[in-house]
C-alpha cells in the first residue's frame, strides 16, 4: 500500500489492494488487535514488536484510509 501510494497507483491496484488487506487482517491480526510480526507453514511470530510489525501495518492501514477518504472526495 506504501509503495503503491508513493507510486501513484493507488486507484490502479485497489481491488489487489483491498484482499491483501482482508487477507493481513484475518490471517496475521490478533485477538487483541495487535499484528503478529511472522508467519510461514512451520510457526508464527506472535509477538507484539512494535517497530516491526504494528508501526509498519499502523503506517500502511492509515496511507490506506487516507486514499479512501481522497476518492470519496
Amino acid at each position: 500500500m506504501i509503495t503503491l501510494d508513493k507510486l501513484g497507483k493507488f486507484g490502479e491496484y485497489r481491488e489487489l489492494m483491498d484482499k491483501v488487506l482482508n487477507w493481513t487482517v484475518k490471517n496475521m491480526q490478533s485477538k487483541n488487535g495487535y499484528f503478529y510480526y511472522q508467519r510461514n507453514k512451520y510457526f508464527s511470530s506472535k509477538i507484539s514488536y512494535i517497530r516491526w510489525a504494528q508501526a509498519w501495518m499502523f503506517y500502511a492501514l492509515s496511507t490506506y484510509l487516507k486514499n479512501e477518504t481522497n476518492e470519496q472526495d
